[in-house]
């Protein structure tokens, strides 16, 4: 039940802003998280998602979390607080669980990358009490990945060796307001 629940959600919450299929991906997963944990699942709103794309896009590009300038992954200089944000791209509400913040490496797979941030959220008892607000009707999420390359090189005994990694990471934010 709880699988068909999920699927009516998603085929119901499609939309045609940008979302990635990772971000409902997540979006499924955390309804099938609340309703696990006995919460009704939430809407999700395209609006709020340009919010949280936004907030992703901007924690992306300003170095979180290694270095990033301010003191919190949930602060920006320009829209400081979710509340900024959500006013600056005009979504109506009338309040906010706040935000749900994570970053990581990057897995193999969608769903690798999916249980991941879940399991960070849940992990932290601020962030899982997000997820599980029962105050919040709507919902959004953005995963945003970039593709990142580093080469090392060292000397031993006079011969240059380098050595290439390269991989995906993570900015995932979850906003939920009623």
């Amino acid at each position: 039940m709880k699988k068909l629940i999920t699927i009516l959600l998603f085929f119901l919450t499609i939309t045609s802003y940008g979302q990635t299929q990772l971000d409902m991906l997540t979006f499924n997963a955390l309804n099938e998280y609340r309703i696990e944990h006995g919460v009704k699942p939430l809407v999700f709103d395209s609006l709020v998602w340009e919010v949280a794309e936004h907030h992703s896009v901007y924690l992306q590009d300003n170095g979180y979390p290694y270095n990033y300038p301010l003191s919190s992954g949930h602060f920006e200089m320009e829209l400081e607080f979710p509340s900024d944000r959500l006013k600056y791209f005009g979504v109506k509400y009338r309040g906010t669980s706040g935000e749900c913040i994570a970053s990581w490496g990057g897995g193999d797979s969608d769903i690798d990358n999916v249980t991941e941030v879940i399991r960070m959220w849940d992990s932290s008892p601020s962030h899982k009490a997000g997820m599980l607000a029962t105050d919040v009707t709507r919902v959004a999420i953005s995963m945003v990945g970039v593709d990142w390359e580093k080469t090392y090189s060292w000397v031993v005994s006079g011969k240059v060796s380098t050595y290439t990694m390269s991989g995906t990471r993570y900015v995932a934010t979850l906003l939920a307001v009623r």
